[in-house]
């Protein structure tokens, strides 16, 4: 996990809500819009949201792993599809930067 998600509460079946747009969070710790992301992944085509990705999993019938975070209101979601080799960390833009 990247050290800026060290120290959040993991929460089990946090619904994950966010009232500003979702950012795909990069190993480096920089982030990208989904959409910039979808142009290099199809699978990410259209989506806008982690539970937009989990739906679309979820009826192709792909195996994935979900976790939920949240500190001080915020929240953060992390999707790792094994059959792909993908993790993609879901995060508010204010927390990128």
């Amino acid at each position: 996990m990247p050290a800026a998600l060290a120290g959040w509460l993991i929460v089990a079946a946090l619904p994950v809500l966010a009232a500003e747009p979702w950012m795909l969070m990069g190993r480096e710790g920089g982030c990208v819009e989904i959409a910039q992301a979808a142009a290099r992944k199809a699978l990410l085509s259209g989506i806008e949201s982690p539970d937009q990705i989990a739906d679309r999993l979820s009826g192709r019938g792909e195996g994935f792993q979900r976790e939920d975070v949240a500190k001080n209101g915020v929240a953060v979601a992390r999707i790792d599809i094994p059959k792909r080799g993908m993790s993609l960390i879901f995060v508010p833009r204010s927390l990128c930067r």
